[in-house]
């Protein structure tokens, strides 16, 4: 039944070029809905939204945080911690927190940094063609996956806003590479690439640069199983980032060689990522050649709230939908 179905499908896609949401499989989880979301208009590509960070995210009232940066970019943090808000805006007024009118949604080119920190990004409508089917990979086009946001609210709270002034690099990231959007915008003075080896995802995220034209980002078509990629530099950088790309076997040794190609040495990889029936840990067991590991399962309240929430959930599987986190340290030279 279930071939069946996917060869329908297959079949109207190779026919009318589109897939319809009548044909197309709902996931059951897609998302934590941490991040703050406002429908935007609507182009022959897909729709446009405004993304905001949460409250507590916003205004660093999760933790103190002293951050020294050396001529380097170089982090050092001391974290003090302190009982974290709540995130929503319907809690916030639900407990007589109701933000004020300079802390609502609107274009990043309007808004003040030190009240919202949010982006616009264009969501891809559905659509399935040969080309997609033959092509390089189209995951990042189906949707941004629960790991691109648990990867963006980590690094809202990771450093002091504006205190980062070094070179971000983020691959796969498909249509938006919105964790490295955001860290962008909290972080006006950083320069930020944003990459996937999809043509369409990569034409997507120039149109969201242009979007967002006052932060200091730039896209390009990035694949770590080429040995060259005219896009993007070959110079390294302080953070790479990375968000739900070890679940093929095939490239998994061509992304860790790219990554400790492209990382200075002492500095760090992000990567978010479910387990995905131990795609994680072979990812892992072959990093460890170039970079120091450490991996965290509860590095944001609010995720582990939720994820804790959804165990009772029978569509719910942590080993598909629960990201983890993987801070990477380069050793090699």
């Amino acid at each position: 039944m279930a071939a069946k179905s996917r060869w329908k499908i297959l079949s109207k896609a190779l026919k009318e070029k589109t897939v319809s949401d009548e044909y197309t499989t709902k996931r059951s989880f897609q998302s934590y809905n941490i991040l703050m979301t406002e429908k935007l208009d609507e182009d022959d590509l897909g729709c446009w939204h405004t993304v905001s960070l949460p409250h507590s995210h916003r205004n660093k009232k999760k933790s103190n945080i002293e951050t020294i940066v050396n001529n380097e970019s170089q982090i050092i943090e001391n974290r003090t911690e302190t009982p974290c808000n709540k995130r929503t805006l319907e809690s916030d007024i639900e407990n007589g927190c109701e933000p004020n009118e300079s802390e609502n949604l609107e274009s990043p080119s309007s808004r003040s940094r030190n009240e919202t920190v949010s982006v616009l990004i264009r969501l891809l409508k559905p659509s399935v063609n040969i080309t997609q089917l033959m092509g390089f990979n189209n995951t990042g086009n189906v949707c941004v996956w629960p790991s691109e946001e648990c990867l963006a609210l980590y690094l809202a709270t990771l450093y002091q806003p504006g205190s980062f002034t070094g070179r971000v690099l983020e691959v796969g990231g498909g249509q938006t590479c919105l964790a490295g959007l955001i860290f962008a915008s909290l972080h006006p003075q950083s320069r930020v690439v944003l990459t996937d080896g999809n043509e369409d995802s990569v034409a997507n995220l120039k149109a969201i640069c242009a979007k967002n034209s006052e932060l200091s980002v730039e896209s390009g078509l990035y694949r770590w199983t080429q040995e060259t990629n005219a896009e993007v530099s070959p110079e390294q950088y302080d953070i790479i980032l990375c968000a739900d790309c070890l679940f093929f076997d095939e490239g998994r040794e061509q992304l860790i060689t790219s990554m400790n190609k492209l990382t200075k040495k002492g500095r760090k990889v992000f990567v978010m990522a479910p387990e995905r029936a131990g795609t994680m840990r072979k990812f892992i067991s072959l990093a460890k050649k170039y970079f120091s590991i450490e991996m965290k399962e509860d590095y944001d309240p609010e995720v582990t709230r939720k994820h804790a929430a959804l165990l009772s959930d029978p569509t719910y599987d942590p080993d598909i939908h629960f990201p983890k986190l993987v801070i990477m340290t380069k050793t090699s030279t």
